[in-house]
């Protein structure tokens, strides 16, 4: 549709389960990102998905699941007994950062 030019990046997604087709392998979606104007110009905006909060006792409460640097995610609790001490990170948020460096709090949730 824009041309090579305006390609940005084609995103693999992988789905869960097989279906049947004769087509493009059906366990993958393929999203793909164009912008207006050509790459090279450097004018593409960009909004990220997600927004930086403080590292509080509410976040904490609210976001209870680590993913660490190596992709296991673990509970909050987990989490404060792996150095064999409880670390009580909800009530001293600020030690997640410390101890497990490169490391992000998520949810889940059903939404």
């Amino acid at each position: 549709v824009f041309g090579v030019g305006n390609t940005v990046v084609t995103i693999l997604l992988k789905k869960k389960g097989a279906q049947k087709s004769s087509l493009i392998d059906p366990v993958n979606d393929y999203i793909l990102w164009y912008s207006r104007s050509p790459r090279a110009e450097a004018h593409i905006r960009f909004n990220p998905l997600y927004e930086r909060r403080e590292l509080d006792e509410e976040t904490v409460t609210e976001f209870s699941r680590i993913e660490r640097a190596d992709g296991a995610e673990i509970s909050l609790t987990e989490a404060e007994r792996l150095k064999g001490e409880r670390r009580y990170y909800r009530k001293y948020p600020e030690r997640i950062e410390a101890d497990l460096p490169a490391s992000r709090l998520f949810q889940i949730t059903d939404s």
